[in-house]
This record gives structure tokens, C-alpha cells and sequence, in this order.
């Protein structure tokens, strides 16, 4: 922890507008921001800072959040929602679809009262990064049951949706980022990648080839990667070839704006390495 970590964790975390406000102030201010190398310890720190200091509490995105924007990164989002509600060991959950019926969602008392529980936290949260994920290989799912993501949208997104609009423009909304595709050495997924993927989540993954995403790209159907490739007009979509998990190659189109992948350049990534060895 640095010295301004160590500060701003001295005393018990705010809530309101103004005491975040003095809280990201607080914690920037140990931090030199005019070089590349402050401003991504500021960013490791406020991570390390949030997982143990603010995992509880309803504002520890939006604290990411504002790290994020004051440094220049996408933001970092933690799934800190869950440890806001008190999972029952008894709590049980599925959610299956049945071809009579579409989607079904099952739970025993102790479950439905959990879901209810996440979804008020869900409801109430700050942060538009706020949002829920249910793995199946974790309690109150099963096996069995599909894994499960929420999410909180505003009346304008249902709009959108029901005038056939595909949300597609809304990476226009987003500060663009001052980087080109042949700059791109490494990306890390910062949501959880598509789960047909062999990807981890915040792993850095060293990258092969950045090609322009064409008439013949395959897309992935995922929120985290879609791409309409009729649009020949997007030149901040790219087929990025980087090898997965598996060791196997993985191709997938991203677009360079995109807040749930953090890109690298060759600079960035060998400070991140010194850094860590430092």
C-alpha cells in the first residue's frame, strides 16, 4: 500500500456525493498523475484499496469509477454487490429454460429472499457499473442451472430496445480513447469475458494480430463484444488473435472504446511488469 492508500484507509469510508468526491481527492492525492507510471499505481492501489476497504459498501464502484476517469482508464468493476446480502446456506436458485415455458427461475424460500436481496442492492446502487452475476459453479446455483447476469438500465435503454435499436451507437458516447489498433500489445478483460471463451477475467492476454473487422467477421454474440459487421463506417472495430487459456488461438472483435477490455501498449505493459517486481 502506498502512503496515500494507507491515509485514506485510516478512517471509516463516506457515503454521500461530496464525501466520495473528498475520498478519490484524498486518496489522487499521494499519486503523480503527469506520468504514465503514477497514474497506473494510482489505479493498481485504488483496486487493492477497494477489495479491502470498500467491498461492503454500496459506493465502492463509483469510487472505482471516478479512479478511473481521473487517470484516464476505463474503470475497474468489483462484483461487491453479493457481499451487501447475507447468503443463507440453505439458499437455493435455478434458472433453466423449458421450451413450454421459456425461462424459468426456481428457489427455495431462502433463495427467492437472497435474489430479493440483490436485487434491492441492484435497485439502489450508484454506480452504472453496478450489477449482479450468478456463476453455476457457486451457491445458490447448481450445476445445472444456466449462470445468471442482472443488470440495472434506464427507461431510454427500453426505448431503444423496443424500437429495434441495438445499442450499437453506444460506444460513441464514450470518451474515445487515444489509441490505435497497431498500438495494441496486450488487452485484459475487465467484465467477465464471453463465457464460451476459454478467458479469465483480468488476466492479460499478449496479442497476435489486430485485423479490421470486415463483411466476413464472425461475431460473438455477448454485451461484451458485439459488432455489427454490415458496418463498414466503425473503424474502431477490430479482430484481435491473442491465444487463450487453452493455449489455442482466439479470435474475437472488440471495439477499441470498449469499458470492459483494457488494451496495452508495449510501454504500458513492461511498466506494469517493473512495477511488480519493484
Amino acid at each position: 500500500m502506498t502512503e496515500s492508500t494507507e491515509a485514506a484507509a485510516s478512517s471509516d469510508p463516506p457515503g454521500g456525493e461530496r464525501e466520495i468526491a473528498e475520498l478519490v481527492q484524498q486518496f489522487l492525492g499521494g499519486f503523480d498523475l503527469k506520468t504514465d507510471i503514477g497514474r497506473f499505481r494510482a489505479f493498481r492501489d485504488a483496486i487493492a484499496y477497494a477489495q479491502e476497504h470498500l467491498l461492503n459498501h454500496s459506493f465502492c464502484n463509483l469510487f472505482l469509477e471516478r479512479i478511473g476517469r481521473a487517470v484516464g482508464r476505463e474503470p475497474a468493476f468489483l462484483d461487491n454487490l453479493k457481499f451487501r446480502v447475507q447468503l443463507p446456506e440453505s439458499a437455493r436458485l435455478d434458472f433453466c429454460y423449458e421450451d413450454d415455458w421459456g425461462f424459468v427461475i426456481t428457489g427455495n424460500g431462502e433463495g427467492l429472499e437472497y435474489l430479493a436481496g440483490l436485487l434491492t442492492e441492484l435497485r439502489n446502487a450508484p454506480c452504472s457499473l453496478d450489477h449482479i452475476h450468478l456463476p453455476n459453479d457457486e451457491r445458490p446455483l447448481g450445476q445445472r442451472s444456466y449462470p445468471v447476469s442482472i443488470y440495472k438500465e434506464s427507461k431510454e435503454w427500453f426505448d431503444r430496445l423496443e424500437t429495434g435499436e441495438d445499442g450499437e451507437d453506444d460506444f460513441d458516447d464514450l470518451p474515445k480513447r487515444n489509441l490505435e489498433s497497431n498500438e495494441v500489445y496486450a488487452l485484459q478483460f475487465i467484465q467477465f469475458p464471453p463465457p464460451e471463451l476459454p478467458l479469465t477475467i483480468n488476466r492479460i492476454y499478449r496479442v497476435r494480430s489486430a485485423q479490421p473487422a470486415g463483411e466476413d467477421a464472425v461475431e460473438k454474440s455477448v454485451e461484451l463484444a458485439e459488432a455489427n459487421p454490415s458496418d463498414q463506417t466503425d473503424s474502431r472495430r477490430f479482430r484481435f488473435e491473442f491465444v487463450g487459456d487453452t493455449r489455442r488461438l482466439v479470435s474475437l472483435v472488440l471495439h477499441l472504446d470498449d469499458p470492459a477490455v483494457n488494451f496495452f501498449t508495449k510501454k504500458e505493459l513492461l511498466k506494469v511488469v517493473l512495477d511488480a517486481a519493484s
